[in-house]
This record gives C-alpha cells, sequence and structure tokens, in this order.
C-alpha cells in the first residue's frame, strides 16, 4: 500500500488520533451551534463527516490490524480500533449531543 499514513506504525497511530480529533471538534461544533437557525443543516452535514471520518480511522485499521504482516502495524491498528469504537460509544451515549437542536426537532 503506498498511502502516507502507512509508512511507519508511528505515522498510522498519529494520523488516526488526528482524525479522532477532527471528530471531537465536528461534535463540538454540533454542540456550540445551539443557537443558529440552520443548525439541522449543519448537523446533517457536520454528523455526515463525523461518521465519515470515524469510519475512514475504523475501517482502516480494522483492515490493518488483520492483514498486516508487521506485529508494530498491528499493534498500532489494534489501538486505533479501540480508540475509535470507545468514541463511538462515547458518541452514543452523549446526552448533550442528542439534546442538541440538531436532534431535538
Amino acid at each position: 500500500l503506498r498511502i502516507p499514513a502507512l509508512k511507519s506504525p508511528k505515522i498510522f497511530q498519529q494520523t488516526g488520533q488526528n482524525v479522532l480529533g477532527t471528530c471531537i471538534k465536528f461534535k463540538g461544533n454540533l454542540i456550540a451551534r445551539q443557537d443558529d437557525s440552520r443548525i439541522l443543516q449543519q448537523a446533517v452535514k457536520l454528523l455526515d463527516l463525523l461518521s465519515d471520518s470515524l469510519c475512514s480511522v475504523i475501517d482502516t485499521a480494522e483492515l490493518v490490524r488483520n492483514v498486516h504482516s508487521e506485529q508494530e502495524f498491528v499493534d498500532a491498528a489494534d489501538r486505533l480500533c479501540q480508540e475509535g469504537q470507545a468514541y463511538v460509544h462515547q458518541l452514543n451515549t452523549d446526552v448533550e449531543l442528542y439534546k442538541s437542536p440538531g436532534f431535538v426537532r
């Protein structure tokens, strides 16, 4: 694979964590824009970006974890899978997020 993020286990892990950090910002934007009258349109776009970003990290990590020949990559991918899945669980149980106007309509 000639994907820059897969150049080394450290870069792979760091890239995944950067994407998860971006997802946290997306969530923060959803909650912060509670007074915005266009929140529903923005909420749909932000949730789509959040979902796409999370899936790109988790799916790639899952693939690497299952097929990479180097244990260091497998370990980095395993950590990313765990971090990504923990964040998905956090999102699924985030009362503040679900009470935001983008959801309450």
